[in-house]
């Protein structure tokens, strides 16, 4: 899965300054579990726009995308479940092009939804959305 995210590394370095994505192994209970962990800033500062992706090797993701305001306040918008055997790849980074010029537009959040509910399963494990 992290190879067609390199594949794209330089697609999403046109749109983003920071591109970061680690291959994670987790222990829990001597068990392991791959973890994808995707981060992309739009600026090397902190309180740029920040998207922070992360799956699971069981298709379970978690997106996180936020961003300082003038005032100093933190507005962002997460996600969770179970992602789409078809989300992975082109998809997903689609995805992240498609919200990245939802938020540039100042588009309200259920635009993000929308765009990431294509790739999130529906039904008791499918999409979670919580304002942060």
């Amino acid at each position: 899965m992290t190879d067609s995210f390199r594949r794209r590394r330089k697609s999403l370095r046109a749109r983003f300054a920071v591109v970061d994505i680690r291959d994670v192994v987790e222990r829990v209970g001597g068990e392991e579990t791959e973890i994808v962990e995707i981060t992309l800033r739009k600026q090397t500062s902190p309180q740029s726009l920040t998207v922070r992706l992360k799956i699971w090797q069981d298709r379970v993701g978690r997106i996180d995308i936020w961003n300082m305001q003038t005032d100093g306040e933190a507005a962002g918008w997460s996600c969770e479940g179970r992602l789409a055997g078809t989300a992975i790849g082109k998809p997903l980074t689609d995805a992240l092009d498609e919200a990245d010029v939802a938020l540039r537009d100042g588009s309200p959040r259920s635009a993000l939804e929308a765009i990431w509910s294509k790739l999130f399963l529906s039904g008791p494990v499918g999409l979670v959305s919580t304002p942060l």
